[in-house]
């Protein structure tokens, strides 16, 4: 019998990962944010890794180069580097009894794992939301938005006045008013580092010079005259993207003990990034954000939905009802959740100043 490693969301979705290797369960562990917990009832996903999954000898190109099809099954393949892994994905069984993805060992991810997660919990009536979320003052407070629009921004603003960490990222609301996240590192961007020597100061040396040689060669690249003609400026973009570091919640809440992240969900707050260089609080009726973040998760559901059209492409008789109706059960949700609250809208440029967030917002929520 090979090795089982369980996790478990908070106990709304529970997943098994069946190794071929040792540091297999790592890999989900990882991408989901989640310790190896025991389950005491039946997974909803099985992830079991392979050393090699045999295939058809003729397969078919759609979506080409990732998306791969034979008689009966449809396959992602992914290329790191020298390393090319396919993995099984279960489209038509997402959200079932129990849906088995089968992965070649040696990848960097599962591919669409948390996107199938997300569908499961959203199945069971618990909305999973890309927000941030902290506790500040005994108040439950959840920032949703954009990408881009500040989430991340005003969870470090508070971090730094003694706010408890909840989740980035993903945010899971429950119908009895809670919300929780799991403790997966937060990416922390150099021109926010700039602003929390603290946190700079703890990133480990190797990442702090990585970042100082990219960032140097970026600002190269832009003030060399006629660079914009020359191969390397072309890749300023490329070095840019990545002026990013991941660091554990654990570092950036200061004296938080070990605790589930959970918390009551009392204010809610929509994160805006605009052009003008003023910080800004208002106030929006919860109906209509609903209506904007059903937007904002399909946005984030495009690339499951785009590998799911591929599937229905190779195999047009196995459609996923739980996959089609995703958009309505979403918009269904929100309204329920977020629907006859008032929010609070916050409105500031980007990159943002983050010593100017935190008054305004205190004062808008009251938070004392």
């Amino acid at each position: 019998m090979r090795d089982a490693v369980d996790f478990d969301l908070h106990g709304f979705v529970g997943i098994r990962v069946i190794q071929h290797r040792s540091g297999d369960a790592d890999v989900v562990g990882r991408q989901l944010g989640l310790s190896p917990q025991p389950l005491e009832r039946d997974p909803d996903i099985v992830v079991e890794f392979v050393d090699r999954i045999d295939v058809d000898r003729t397969m078919t190109y759609v979506g080409w180069p990732t998306g791969v099809f034979g008689a009966d099954d449809y396959y992602v393949e992914r290329r790191s580097g020298t390393t090319t892994t396919l993995a099984r994905v279960p489209f038509a069984d997402v959200g079932g009894c129990c849906c088995t993805f089968v992965c070649e060992s040696g990848g960097s991810d599962v591919p669409l794992l948390l996107a199938a997660v997300n569908l499961i919990a959203l199945g069971k009536g618990v909305l999973p939301l890309h927000a941030s979320a902290f506790e500040y003052n005994g108040r439950g407070v959840l920032v949703t938005g954009w990408s881009k629009g500040g989430k991340t921004e005003l969870l470090l603003v508070f971090a730094q006045h003694g706010a408890r960490y909840v989740g980035d990222e993903w945010v899971y609301l429950d119908p009895d008013g809670q919300m929780y996240g799991v403790p997966e590192p937060i990416r922390l961007w150099r021109w926010q580092l700039r602003q929390l020597p603290d946190i700079w100061r703890r990133v480990p040396v190797a990442q702090r010079v990585r970042l100082r040689l990219l960032e140097q060669a970026a600002r190269a690249c832009h003030s060399r005259p006629l660079a914009r003609l020359s191969p390397v400026m072309r890749g300023t973009p490329i070095l840019e993207r990545q002026l990013w570091v991941r660091t554990p919640p654990s570092q950036l809440f200061k004296n938080q003990a070990p605790a589930p992240q959970q918390a009551r969900l009392d204010d809610v707050i929509l994160t805006l990034s605009t052009t003008d260089g003023d910080v800004t609080t208002g106030t929006a009726d919860g109906t209509e954000v609903a209506q904007r973040m059903a937007a904002s998760l399909a946005q984030e559901r495009e690339p499951f939905d785009s590998y799911y059209r591929q599937f229905l492409f190779a195999f047009p008789d196995r459609r996923n009802p739980v996959v089609d109706s995703a958009g309505m059960r979403e918009s269904a949700l929100l309204r329920e959740r977020l629907g006859g609250r008032t929010v609070t809208v916050l409105r500031h440029r980007y990159p943002v100043d983050l010593g100017t967030l935190f008054e305004p917002v205190r004062q808008q929520l009251r938070l004392g």
